[in-house]
């Protein structure tokens, strides 16, 4: 992977991400701002992202709080939708640190299992991510 990024919670409790280097900085934002505490949101950006890869799914877009993120065959763009920053990335970058990001904010195994469960009876399918998420 080409830098990292890890997560946070500062003093009062706000979300934050840690970057070494640049590389998964609208990532990281779009985590921050779009998903923030809902653990079922990496779940549902991790099944399109699954799904376009194996071309279970066309191109697809999905619009959050403050950026669009784009996934198609070939990788994913994150694009912020008010300032002029985005970033491309490999399916497998933004699908390592999405799993990171859901981990993180899902530390309990069995809320994890829960939310897994959740997805998994509303789409009528095992998670495509399923080995990835315990």
């Amino acid at each position: 992977m080409r830098d990292s990024v890890s997560f946070y919670r500062s003093e009062t409790g706000a979300l934050r991400y840690r970057l070494d280097g640049e590389v998964f900085k609208d990532l990281g934002s779009m985590l921050m701002s779009d998903i923030q505490n809902f653990g079922p949101g990496c779940l549902e950006y991790l099944g399109t992202l699954e799904d376009v890869r194996a071309g279970r799914l066309e191109p697809e877009e999905i619009e959050g709080n403050a950026y669009q993120l784009v996934v198609t065959r070939a990788g994913v763009r994150v694009q912020n939708m008010y300032i002029d920053s985005g970033g491309d990335y490999t399916h497998d970058e933004v699908h390592a640190v999405l799993i990171r990001y859901w981990k993180w904010l899902v530390p309990d195994e069995a809320k994890r299992e829960q939310q897994i469960e959740a997805w998994e009876r509303e789409f009528g399918r095992v998670h495509p991510c399923r080995e990835h998420l315990a």
